[in-house]
């Protein structure tokens, strides 16, 4: 299906074809790669470690918007913008040209982007993870354990149980609550991470050893920091 797709964006103008890419990225039409035994291609660089030194670079991704797909195709990082104060609309079109002989491609854009703003909200939004669930706890718990500091609290707030139809078609009706209950005995007990949960109009004191409910999402402001400390102590 890639190839022809391939195919099919190579016949069509430059931009168009990067504004698609884009879009099926976003809506997580690509093939995911994993890699194995990546040690021998391993970088630390700034205490960070990337599992190989393969990444993109400026002008794909210029609004932050496909950060993780990006990930997933098998990119080690990415290098986001050009990102400018203001939005600007770049250079007068045509601005992509391709030259099929030389299998290469130049790029004119300019600094076309949506702004500061949206980019910054694209960078956070990247950082959550829908659904509380234990893909979600493995995902966030992976990223907190590789942060420097010497306590590290990972707090789950959850208005209900893990659900997701396409999972629960092809396995047992409590598969992702086991999963979930596996994942957090395994967090709890073999990890250094203070795992926290506050459940809201729901009990997740069933799944977590230190949980509290709320039952207003409004509960989230004030009282809920204060319902935080007893957590603490």
């Amino acid at each position: 299906m890639y190839s022809l797709a391939h195919r099919i964006l190579k016949k069509l103008n430059p931009e168009l074809s990067h504004d698609l890419s884009i879009k099926a990225l976003k809506l997580g039409i690509y093939p995911k790669i994993t890699y194995k035994n990546t040690e021998i291609l391993e970088q630390t660089i700034w205490g960070r470690t990337f599992k190989t030194p393969i990444g993109l670079s400026a002008g794909f991704d210029k609004n932050a918007e496909v950060i993780n797909p990006i990930l997933n195709l098998g990119f080690s990082f990415t290098e986001l913008g050009t990102v400018t104060p203001l939005p600007q609309k770049g250079n007068t079109k045509p601005r992509i040209y391709r030259f099929p002989a030389q299998k290469a491609l130049i790029n004119s854009l300019g600094f076309n982007n949506k702004g500061m703003d949206v980019f910054e909200r694209n960078i956070n939004n990247s950082n959550l993870k829908e659904n509380i669930d234990g893909e979600a706890l493995l995902w966030a718990s992976s990223r907190i354990s590789k942060r420097p500091e010497s306590r590290k609290i990972l707090i789950v707030i959850s208005d209900g149980a893990p659900v997701d139809d396409s999972t629960l078609s092809v396995n047992n009706s409590n598969y992702l609550e086991k999963h979930l209950k596996s994942t957090i005995v395994a967090i709890e007990q073999k990890s250094n991470i203070e795992l926290l949960a506050i459940g809201i109009g729901h009990n997740v004191g069933q799944y977590y050893n230190k949980a509290i409910t709320i039952h207003d999402v409004e509960e989230l402001g004030g009282i809920m920091f204060e319902k935080i400390e007893t957590l603490f102590n």
